[in-house]
This record gives structure tokens, C-alpha cells and sequence, in this order.
């Protein structure tokens, strides 16, 4: 995690943005992989209570993400535009 976050001693804040959404894609990846084993399980008491923490650590995760919306995500996304490396690339919608 820590190569995928950056290598310098200070991330930028585009790499940060992509830390979240690693770090959300892997709880929403487990989460389901725990529920599917749960369903399979039906005496599985740690999975429930796994289910749980994720669910915490999605809840924590959000509370800061949510901090870069509003006046203060407009600072975030000028930061992003003008690093010569990202410019509009972390905006680009993927067509799937």
C-alpha cells in the first residue's frame, strides 16, 4: 500500500485521493467476499462482526473524504489541475 500511496516523504494530493479510493475499492471488495461467506456460513459469528468493522472503517474513511467536497474541494481540485504530471486526468470519467 505504501508503493501505491507514493514513495516521496510527502504525497501529493492526487496520490491521496487515490489512496481513499484504493483503500474504499479493498473494503467494498472484502465486505462482499465476508457477506458471501457469512451467507455460506450460517454459524459464522466472526464474520458478522467483521461486516461490522469494515462497515466502521468505510464510515471513518468517509468522514475525511467528505471534508474535500464543498468551498475547501475546489483548493483540492485547482491543486490537482495544476500538477503538470495529473492536469484533468483524475477527472476523466472512465467509459465502461
Amino acid at each position: 500500500m505504501t508503493n501505491a500511496c507514493g514513495a516521496s516523504l510527502t504525497p501529493t494530493i492526487h496520490e491521496i485521493f487515490r489512496c481513499y479510493n484504493l483503500l474504499f475499492d479493498k473494503l467494498d471488495r472484502q465486505q462482499k467476499q465476508c457477506w458471501r461467506y457469512t451467507q455460506q456460513t450460517y454459524k459464522c459469528k466472526d464474520g458478522h462482526q467483521l461486516i461490522k468493522a469494515i462497515k466502521a472503517a468505510k464510515d471513518k474513511l468517509s468522514t475525511y473524504y467528505t471534508k474535500t467536497e464543498g468551498s475547501t474541494g475546489h483548493y483540492y481540485a485547482m491543486a490537482i489541475i495544476l500538477n503538470p504530471a495529473v492536469k484533468l486526468t483524475k477527472f476523466q470519467v472512465s467509459k465502461s
